[in-house]
């Protein structure tokens, strides 16, 4: 029973994949091919469900990429290619979501972003069709489908689910805030007045320093927009633990649960003296100090986001719209199309394993961070400085493919994870 309850979350049955190819290419010094194969079959059956079967073509396709440091370093977009060109030819249709899903999360732990697109498109379709022929659905499939729906921009099906969801929830605080937000982003939604409940929802202090208010998001890449940051009513950033080495001021913080555990382990609870408000991921509220707006943030988000969670930028601006800025413009953020280049390491808390801090894996699925953002962007519901809106217009497959150009080649040079939390 310990193996599964350890890997029941899907970011830990990936790196369980990628832990066992691993292994196999390392002692596979004299096996051929096929043999290795069956080696990888072999080891991800033992206490799996999931077998990872497809055509012996597309995994030689694989393992010739894994392996093309024995070859020309310059020749891993070729073999890149190569792979993607395989997996176009899958039939998927035979295919059910939870191994979609697993493949993806698989490629994604390589850093083949642009080859698990294939499989990931295909679940949001899939997994919708398969929950509306099934008359008979639990909280969790709903909630599923919640997700799938926005991520088609099937705003009605979003507002129907959401109205069916509201009857099954045993815990009901998120659910009003949940309402506000989608009556945000699809004005026409019809709410289930019952569970409406605004005053309920949101935080009265909050509500007073956002509404009306113009509000910058400020993420960690070096910028030269201080001038346009000051203009804003409030200026709001991640992690925020003190004033040095920021040539703006901070109005508003917004911690992960790592990052609040850090406020009050490291820092006695002592929330910096010069913030309006700091809003946490996890329910520490009590545990910190400060003359100033504290409170949980509603993970709102998360609820978009289709077998995963959301990271802080979505986080962030999910829960500030329902509190009515007059505007939200992101800087200083290009959704990790980077590896740490030009990156403030004054910003926030840094992890000792860069890995952790900028690669992009199924926790957070990059696929499903971008298409919340692009809708919300798309709308003219946030806007976004010049970093920040290259990176909304290039299209889902682009943002994908750029993603694999930057990780999969440094792929070889980054340590193993053993941070267990990321923002």
């Amino acid at each position: 029973m310990g193996h599964y309850r350890r890997y029941r979350h899907r970011k830990n049955r990936a790196k369980r994949y990628k832990n066992i190819i691993d292994n196999c290419l390392v002692n596979s010094n004299m096996l051929d091919k096929s043999s290795l194969l069956k080696c990888i079959y072999l080891n991800i059956g033992k206490g799996s469900k999931f077998n990872l079967k497809l055509p012996q073509t597309w995994w030689l396709s694989f393992i010739d990429l894994l392996t093309f440091a024995d070859k020309k370093s310059g020749d891993i977009g070729l073999y890149a290619n190569t792979l993607y060109k395989e997996t176009i030819k899958l039939d998927l249709s035979k295919k059910n979501t939870f191994e979609l899903f697993e493949l993806y999360a698989l490629l994604i732990e390589y850093g083949l972003y642009r080859v698990g697109l294939i499989f990931r498109i295909e679940c949001c379709s899939m997994l919708a069709k398969c929950i509306l022929n099934n008359k008979k659905n639990n909280l969790l499939k709903t909630r599923q489908l919640l997700s799938a729906s926005f991520e088609m921009e099937d705003l009605d099906m979003v507002g129907k689910t959401l109205n069916t969801m509201g009857p099954k929830f045993k815990d009901k605080s998120d659910l009003p805030f949940l309402y506000i937000f989608v009556k945000k982003i699809h004005p026409s939604f019809k709410v289930n007045n019952t569970l409406y409940d605004v005053g309920r929802a949101l935080d009265s202090n909050f509500y007073s320093l956002i509404n009306g208010k113009s509000v910058a998001i400020v993420g960690p890449i070096e910028n030269n927009n201080f001038d346009e940051i000051n203009n804003f009513d409030i200026i709001v950033r991640f992690n925020y633990k003190g004033s040095e080495g920021y040539l703006n001021r901070t109005d508003i913080s917004y911690y992960n649960g790592q990052n609040g555990d850090y406020i009050v382990d490291n820092m006695g609870g002592n929330i910096p003296k010069d913030l309006k408000a700091a809003v946490f991921k996890t329910p520490i509220v009590n545990n910190v100090n400060g003359n100033l707006c504290i409170r949980k943030m509603h993970s709102i988000a998360d609820y978009f986001m289709l077998d995963n969670s959301a990271n802080m930028l979505p986080n962030t601006v999910a829960d500030l719209l329902p509190y009515n800025p007059s505007k939200i413009k992101v800087f200083s953020c290009n959704m990790n199309i980077s590896f740490g280049h030009g990156y403030n390491l004054s910003y926030g808390q840094i992890p000792v394993n860069i890995r952790e801090k900028f690669y992009p894996t199924i926790g957070h699925d990059p696929f499903s961070q971008y298409k919340f953002m692009e809708f919300l962007y798309k709308n003219s519901l946030i806007y976004g400085s010049e970093e920040f809106a290259h990176v909304m217009t290039l299209g889902v497959d682009q943002y994908m493919e750029s993603l694999q150009n930057q990780y999969c080649s440094q792929l070889f040079s980054i340590e193993p994870s053993t941070n267990k939390e990321t923002c």
